[in-house]
């Protein structure tokens, strides 16, 4: 799971390599562009996102049992981390997607 800084970085050029994936595998033409998926993306975010949180929280707690007391700290830290670039995000997307039904209407 790439960390907030790593998504942020990369999540075009992996947005890029899936839809290359797509064309791939798909026969004919598809039905959106490289530029409607990265559209969809930017506008599923802070829906997708808010969805995820619980899937940490249960994953956290599954998955700290399993860890040593010593190795805890390391993957709460990394945890914390996820959670708040996945907040953040949210703000960012929603924020960009409110500007961008703002200017559309206009």
């Amino acid at each position: 799971m790439l960390s907030g800084k790593d998504r942020r970085e990369n999540w075009e050029s992996l947005l890029e390599e899936f839809h290359g994936y797509i064309k791939q595998y798909c026969a004919g033409p598809l039905p959106f562009t490289l530029e409607q998926l990265k559209e969809s993306y930017r506008r599923m975010f802070p829906l997708a996102g808010l969805l995820l949180i619980p899937v940490y929280d249960t994953i956290a707690k599954v998955g700290i049992r399993k860890v040593s007391e010593d190795a805890k700290l390391a993957v709460k830290t990394v945890l914390l981390e996820k959670t708040i670039a996945l907040f953040e995000d949210i703000l960012f997307f929603a924020k960009r997607n409110r500007e961008v039904r703002k200017n559309v209407k206009n």
